[in-house]
């Protein structure tokens, strides 16, 4: 679980806010190319305001002896799809494999009013669910529910070395969805117009 923590945010801009129109049955969002790269000590907050709330995880890259990047939640009801058997490390989602319901999401909070760090690489030993630099690679999430609607997305990842991580874009759904997929047919996708944060962060 997270230390106390201190942050300092600066906005990192507001991205293209575009939209096409939704066809009758379109429920899949996109959110357009993001390409916000992450170095050690810095973070990115990935927002979706959806139904009146707003919904938030952070990706940072943290040094507390080996240095790891991570993909966590920081706002209630939110999720990361987390390994049952390793509950610290965020899952990797292969192509078009499925994210819903059936799948185990580390939420916030954890207990208490701490959030978990979920791995997603050791830059240290190679470690984590997302071993290889270059490509991308695809991690799960969810917001809403149990007793509103539950919406389920991927957030498409590249790692480079030495110390960065970089979120291309992501996508949900009002339901599950396949691992980089943007179905329904082209034409009934809507582009998410959102806004980046990038700090600095430090921990006590």
């Amino acid at each position: 679980m997270n230390t106390p923590k201190m942050k300092s945010t600066f906005f990192g801009g507001l991205l293209a806010a575009a939209a096409t129109t939704l066809a009758a049955h379109a429920d899949i969002v996109y959110s357009g190319p993001i390409n916000a790269t992450v170095n050690l000590g810095s973070t990115y907050t990935m927002s979706i305001t959806e139904g009146g709330s707003t919904h938030s995880w952070e990706i940072g890259i943290l040094q507390a002896g080996p240095s790891v990047s991570y993909f966590t939640p920081i706002t209630i009801s939110t999720g990361v799809g987390a390994t049952i058997l390793m509950p610290l490390q965020a899952n990797r989602f292969e192509f078009g494999e499925g994210i819903g319901a059936a799948d185990f999401f580390n939420t916030f909070p954890t207990g208490g009013t701490a959030n978990a760090n979920l791995t997603l690489h050791n830059y240290n030993n190679g470690s984590g669910m997302f071993p290889e630099f270059g490509v991308n690679q695809y991690a799960g999430f969810s917001f809403g529910g149990p007793f509103g609607t539950a919406y389920f997305g991927w957030a498409s990842f590249t790692m480079a070395g030495p110390n960065s991580v970089t979120l291309n874009d992501f996508a949900y759904n009002n339901g599950s969805i396949g691992a980089g997929m943007l179905v329904p047919a082209p034409g009934a996708i809507a582009l998410l117009g959102l806004v980046g944060r990038v700090g600095g962060r430090r921990r006590a």
